[in-house]
């Protein structure tokens, strides 16, 4: 086994939570969230560059509305509310489910992990996930978008899950699938676990990553 093999080992083997993202993570919901964004600025007659998405990924929608207000003049508060009443359609008519994303949730806590849950979406929208997966009462620390002052890349979310779960974040690995993401759970001091389902290897700030759950969570576990 090499020094760094035998180092990742001596991590895993001390961690005690799991920290999950939620979009991209536990559910599919990239491209609702892009659908969303382009079929209601197309509604105001506003065409959107496709790749604006790659610099919104990871943001609060509401700030990423001011990103988007400020380059086609719309205003932010109306494209926020418009916006989500069309996600909110998308969502109910076809959940955007991830593959092995509830079953990994249960292998975790099964096996003595704390779960908790760091999103930039709004609280609404992780208790529906949550609810949706079944899985919300495995969940022991949630901190969503609305909760904080600061958002991600700033590790605010992350520091508050590891306080309501009571326990240190140098002792909890975080999943991400955003460089967003994955800066903001590495300035908390945790271990970054870095989801690329699609196998990039974009994602930096992550110790490792992992092409899906099931694979991520076999890290995990002995």
């Amino acid at each position: 086994m090499t020094a760094t093999s035998v180092e990742q080992v001596e991590v895993v083997g001390r961690l005690r939570a799991v920290v999950f993202d939620c979009d991209g993570v536990l559910v599919d919901s990239e491209p609702t969230h892009a659908r969303a964004t382009s079929e209601h600025l197309a509604s105001l007659g506003t065409p959107i560059d496709p790749a604006l998405f790659d610099r919104l990924i990871g943001m609060r929608v509401r700030d990423q509305m001011t990103i988007v207000g400020d380059l086609t003049g719309h205003d932010p508060t109306e494209l926020f509310a418009g916006r989500e009443r069309l996600f909110w359609d998308l969502l109910q008519h076809d959940f955007p489910t991830m593959a092995g994303a509830a079953a990994s949730v249960r292998r975790l806590c099964d096996a003595g992990f704390a779960v908790g849950v760091a999103t930039s979406g709004t609280r609404e929208y992780i208790d529906h996930v949550l609810a949706t997966l079944g899985v919300r009462e495995l969940i022991s620390a949630t901190t969503c978008g609305d909760d904080v002052q600061q958002p991600k890349p700033d590790p605010e979310c992350y520091l508050r899950t590891a306080a309501e779960l009571g326990i240190a974040a140098s002792l909890c690995a975080a999943v991400e699938d955003t460089e967003l993401g994955a800066r903001s759970a590495a300035a908390a001091g945790m271990h970054v676990l870095g989801l690329d389902r699609r196998g990039a290897g974009e994602i930096p700030s992550a110790h490792r990553w992992f092409e899906d759950l099931p694979s991520l969570v076999d890290h995990l576990l002995p």
